[in-house]
């Protein structure tokens, strides 16, 4: 594949970070996923040689390789990936794995120019049920799920959640829990018990660190059991965020990737852990409820993208870890979804 020349003007952080852009699931054998990634349209389909990921973009007349309806609302019916060869729907051109074109349908005499090539040398790799995908690799790897690998914690995902703000606002509200009482009432928190109590919370080169606070919820994951929790946070890279909380040896983790569509739009995908029995249905419905109460408290926060001048808005002692955040964001030189 060659260079895309787009992606050399974006971001040079999230860039060269990993994003989740699928379950793994939804990708099937003869039919590739269309998805956007920092403002860039992105295919991935499975090749002869394992995943592949490309700009969405043949490059005979430019037509992209997905998300094909038309005007009755009916989907083209074609195969658009064939013995691991990515298929262009509009003249057939046929791609191989390496994103380099090996046939023309209507021309099979003529051998496909070397410069016949797919752009973007991107990376896509399989992690935690999803799909990752990284614009310009080498850089970094996949965040750690430290319970994913761990028989004793069962596991479930929930999203993905559409949310019309900054990938960057969402992971600073999953940050917050001083929300929990007004947001969350009678689930994660309760305006009998608003106050957060002092924590420690501070930043270095592996991330963000929010470490022991405590916070009572009267039902923290759905189960309707009640009590004090104890939680631990932490921002992997800018816009993956993990937390764990206990209570009485009950553990109930959540990795959280807001995937970043464009500067002010974003996908947010979630997995949860627990080391005690649960029910998988009805905890994706709680999540769902959660989340649904969260999105439109992130849309409706101006400026859309987050401002990284501590001195823009007024901040608490108990706004610590979003601080420490913006100032991480702020070290890292990210630029994109930022004010």
């Amino acid at each position: 594949m060659l260079p895309d020349p787009d992606v050399q003007n974006l971001d040079p952080v999230l860039r060269r970070d990993w994003h989740v852009a699928a379950y793994a699931s939804s990708l099937q054998d003869n039919n590739p996923l269309g998805v956007k990634l920092l403002g860039v349209d992105v295919v991935i389909w499975k090749s002869s040689d394992g995943l592949r990921a490309a700009k969405n973009l043949c490059r005979h007349r430019g037509m992209a390789f997905t998300d094909l309806q038309s005007p009755s609302n009916e989907r083209f019916e074609v195969d658009r990936v064939i013995d691991g060869n990515l298929v262009c729907p509009y003249h057939g051109w046929e791609y191989n794995a390496d994103g380099q074109c090996v046939r023309f349908p209507y021309d099979l005499k003529r051998k496909p120019p070397k410069s016949a090539q797919l752009l973007g040398e991107y990376a896509v790799q399989e992690a935690y049920g999803w799909i990752w995908v990284c614009l310009e690799p080498g850089y970094q790897d996949i965040p750690e799920f430290p319970e994913w690998p761990d028989d004793g914690f069962g596991k479930v995902a929930s999203g993905p959640y559409p949310v019309r703000a900054a990938a960057q606002r969402f992971v600073e509200n999953f940050l917050d829990v001083a929300h929990f009482p007004y947001v969350h009432r009678g689930k994660l928190g309760t305006l009998e018990y608003p106050e957060v109590p002092d924590y420690e919370a501070y930043y270095d080169d592996t991330g963000v660190y929010a470490k022991d606070i405590k916070f009572y919820q009267p039902n923290p994951d759905g189960s309707g059991k009640g009590g004090w929790e104890n939680y631990n946070y932490r921002v992997y890279r800018p816009l993956s965020v993990y937390f764990a909380k206990e209570y009485e040896g009950r553990i109930f983790t959540l990795f959280c990737h807001a995937t970043p569509t464009t500067a002010d739009t974003s996908i947010v995908w979630m997995n949860m852990a627990m080391n005690y029995p649960f029910d998988a249905r009805s905890t994706i419905e709680f999540q769902d409820f959660v989340s649904g109460q969260d999105i439109p408290i992130v849309e409706s926060q101006r400026p859309e993208l987050l401002p990284l001048d501590l001195t823009a808005e007024l901040s608490m002692g108990a706004d610590k870890a979003s601080i420490m955040y913006r100032k991480y964001l702020k070290a890292l030189g990210v630029t994109y979804g930022t004010a």
